[in-house]
């Protein structure tokens, strides 16, 4: 693989390191469940001790009372007028029981109020529980919101987000799955983007494939941000990326222990084995009509909606 000519600025991989530590905490991981995504609406604050935060903490009570494996959707308003609160909840069909959905909403509605306190309308999704509040009524509210991809996991093995393949698509945790986790971070803050799976990167669908169409090509510098491009120390972040994918490799076994990352990133003398191909490799798009079969979530920031629609 041929190394382009360094310049001026530096960035070491303790730096990164660093950075990672710090941003741990951050991984998409709720009260109970993954959360997948969330979004803070645009229709102003409300402020403590307001009627419209009274309505709001009675509405969760109510939803979670009728939440149960049968009644998987759920909608309800408390207050009059301009304090009215309007609140619902959806969950996956394969939640096992009463007491778990009520579980899954209680930790929602904490996530949500962590992530966006004050917001008058918010909206979160966990991997198998969605929740949202308003206080605009949704019934009224028109469509005109942006959308939010979520694959159909028919088509794609587990999510192509921090979640490791064998979590996703078995429900298997390790150590090796938070790993994974922070591979995929590491590969984020290198490159600058999202691994999220509404994002195209040509014809792949998330990051991972990507940086590895890359790596075999022996472009891995395309992948870095602009921001930190042209740096002096460009074979120590040749050696970020390297370690980021021995992080993501498909099988669990063959990833490092977080030890094995700190020491790899630690020291140059360290020589590393060639990674494997990563999950979610083989996620592509060649033709827009693939799409049909995933799911479209309209969801905005002023009017946020429920529904989902085949496309």
């Amino acid at each position: 693989m041929d190394t382009p000519p360094p310049s001026s600025s530096a960035i070491s991989p303790s730096y990164l390191l660093i950075s990672l530590l710090c941003c741990l905490p951050l991984l998409p991981h709720g009260n109970d469940g993954w959360v997948v995504y969330q979004i803070c609406g645009d229709t102003g604050n409300y402020t403590a001790n307001s009627t419209y935060e009274s309505n709001l903490h009675q509405l969760l009570p109510y939803l979670s009372s009728v939440a149960s494996v049968s009644n998987v959707f759920s909608d309800a308003s408390r207050g009059k007028s301009l304090y009215q609160a309007f609140g619902l909840a959806l969950f996956r069909g394969d939640v096992n029981s009463t007491y778990e959905c009520r579980t899954r909403l209680n930790g929602a509605f904490s996530d949500i109020l962590q992530l966006h306190p004050y917001s008058k309308t918010a909206v979160i999704g966990h991997d198998d529980c969605f929740f949202n509040y308003s206080n605009l009524n949704f019934a009224s509210a028109s469509n005109n919101s942006e959308q939010v991809l979520i694959w159909n996991n028919q088509n794609v093995t587990g999510w192509s987000g921090y979640m490791s393949p064998e979590y996703a698509s078995e429900g298997l945790f390790s150590v090796k799955s938070d790993v994974f986790s922070f591979g995929v971070l590491l590969l984020e803050i290198v490159s600058g983007k999202r691994n999220a799976g509404f994002h195209r990167y040509g014809n792949h669908l998330n990051l991972l494939g990507y940086a590895w169409e890359l790596w075999n090509e022996g472009r891995w510098f395309e992948l870095i941000d602009p921001s930190i491009d042209g740096s002096s120390e460009r074979n120590e972040i040749l050696r970020c990326i390297h370690v980021a994918l021995m992080c993501v490799q498909e099988n669990a076994t063959d990833r490092p222990t977080m030890s094995d990352v700190i020491a790899m990133l630690s020291s140059d003398s360290t020589s590393l084995p060639d990674p494997k191909q990563p999950a979610y490799f083989d996620v592509r798009i060649n033709d827009e009509t693939e799409m049909a079969s995933n799911v479209i979530m309209p969801v905005s920031k002023n009017e946020i909606t429920s529904s989902l629609e085949g496309r």
